[in-house]
């Protein structure tokens, strides 16, 4: 990914923010998205209409249907080649075709067929050319944290895709000589002009939408990968580090230009007009000062109603004793109000008079009310980065622990004890850390709050030799991961597994 290069505002936003910008970028590129699907689509649709000719317009439909991921691949190609401003043709689109659409598209047309995530996952598969098993373990990577929200974009465009594909039937049908039952479909299904006129408006709601569902799940793939990789990090480090190179050019260069400008004899500078000149020094600041002072002031009633729109009520208490005393507006001001407007008035006063007595009489009920039925708290599944679950452990830690270490991978081993001494903290009591903490954030925290000590101390001693093996990539003698591995079975295991550990 060249970050440097890309052509639009990389920031951190909500997966709603994020389809907006999908359709932001829809809005910039539709000319060309809009030529690539007709490039592309334009001989599937033609092999559907003849099928529906032939008397198979079953099969057209689902033909058409059928081949969306394969038809959706040139649209993500232009974006992604677009949006970091590589040059893209339709006759590059065509000439690399086999390279950039062929990869991975067998499970897209069978089982993944259905996934309602395609337009989150489908970048994966294809941009990042992940298969079998690393496009799994890469999903499951950029499913981490707030949810993307794909699954909502491909149900909101499918209602999209049908009511207007409906509207577009509806619309050239009332236009046909003819009478049709609108709220009957059957007549779709009577003749093949009908199907292919189906089909037809389907084909051109999809040349409208299925653009914009591309650009919109590109832009949640855009969104996800900015959170967990820090792309608006990398991409403000390297402004400010333009702006040094900047500043350190034109410092060099005033530097070389300063005895140059001592050798240039002083000039008087040009002037304007004495009219001018005169002008502007009486009218400013020290002749005429200007001062603007701001004052609240009552206005009286009839300000008031010449400053409200004509067809804007006075006031509020006036629409209310008009919609009591005048329902239907006949009633004439100049007259006493009736016995029934005067019951309908005092009937009204009741009701608001018990409703006011309830609440009064039931607020300390109401005020407990939040308190006892609070919503639970989800358990913390996911700490620094790290799955904490108990099913993502393995069931004898000690064992595992003792494998890797002979194994020679320290850093499994430190892994496996750090994971599973943040899960039994967090069985032990809430872990109350935030969302993107990093390891010495949660150890704080788990100090200051955290009720199990001796927990907190094996996590305190856990903590360093983790980074130090995570990030620098210097882990410590096997011994030491020994000793710590029975000071945590002593606290946190059963008794089979503290003598397994020995």
């Amino acid at each position: 990914m060249r970050l440097d290069q890309i052509s639009a505002r990389i920031a951190p936003r909500t997966p709603w923010q994020a389809m907006d910008m999908g359709t932001h970028l829809y809005r910039a590129w539709w000319k060309p998205l809009t030529l690539v699907w007709l490039s592309f689509s334009m001989p599937v649709l033609l092999l559907a209409l003849w099928l529906t000719l032939t008397g198979y317009s079953g099969f057209g439909i689902l033909l058409l249907w059928w081949l969306k991921p394969v038809l959706e691949r040139p649209l993500l190609e232009y974006c992604a080649r677009t949006l970091f401003n590589e040059p893209v043709t339709l006759r590059m689109l065509w000439r690399e075709f086999r390279r950039y659409a062929l990869p991975g598209l067998l499970p897209w047309l069978l089982w993944r067929r259905i996934y309602l995530t395609r337009s989150f996952s489908v970048p994966v598969s294809q941009l990042e050319h992940q298969h079998g098993h690393r496009y799994r373990e890469r999903i499951r990577v950029l499913n981490m944290g707030p949810p993307n929200r794909a699954s909502m974009l491909t149900l909101l465009m499918a209602h999209i895709e049908f009511i207007i594909s409906y509207a577009f039937t509806m619309l050239v049908m009332m236009m046909m000589p003819g009478q049709y039952y609108l709220s009957d479909m059957d007549w779709l299904l009577t003749g093949t002009h009908y199907a292919m006129l189906g089909l037809i408006t389907w084909y051109l709601t999809l040349t409208i939408l299925q653009p914009l569902y591309v650009v919109s799940g590109f832009a949640l793939y855009l969104n996800k990968r900015t959170w967990l990789e820090g792309w608006d990090l990398e991409l403000g480090m390297r402004r400010i580090g333009e702006r040094r190179r900047v500043l350190t050019t034109a410092t060099l260069a005033l530097i070389c230009l300063f005895p140059l400008l001592l050798l240039v004899p002083l000039q008087p500078a040009h002037a304007g007009s004495p009219q001018q000149d005169a002008i502007e020094v009486v009218a400013g600041q020290d002749f005429m000062p200007v001062e603007v002072h701001g004052k609240w002031q009552l206005r009286t009633d009839n300000e008031a109603m010449e400053a409200l729109p004509d067809d804007q009520p006075p006031d509020w208490l006036v629409d209310f004793f008009k919609w009591l005393f005048d329902a239907d507006g006949t009633r004439d001001y100049n007259s006493l109000p009736s016995l029934a407007d005067i019951l309908r008035v005092l009937l009204w006063a009741a009701v608001i008079a018990l409703l006011l007595w309830t609440l009064w009489y039931y607020r300390h009920w109401l005020a407990a009310l939040p308190s006892s039925h609070q919503r639970l708290k989800k358990p913390v599944t996911h700490v620094a980065g790290l799955d904490i679950r108990q099913a993502s452990l393995p069931s004898n830690l000690a064992e595992s622990v003792l494998v890797a270490l002979d194994r020679g991978d320290a850093r499994e081993a430190l892994s496996l004890l750090y994971r599973a001494t943040l899960s039994r903290l967090a069985g032990k009591g809430d872990i109350p850390v935030l969302a993107g903490a990093t390891e010495t954030e949660v150890l704080q925290r788990c100090r200051d709050l955290h009720e199990d000590k001796t927990g907190v101390a094996i996590l305190a001693t856990l903590t360093p030799l983790w980074i130090s093996t995570a990030w620098a990539h210097r882990p410590p003698p096997v011994e030491q991961i020994r000793s710590l591995l029975q000071q945590w079975s002593g606290h946190f295991g059963d008794n089979k597994h503290r003598q397994e550990a020995v």
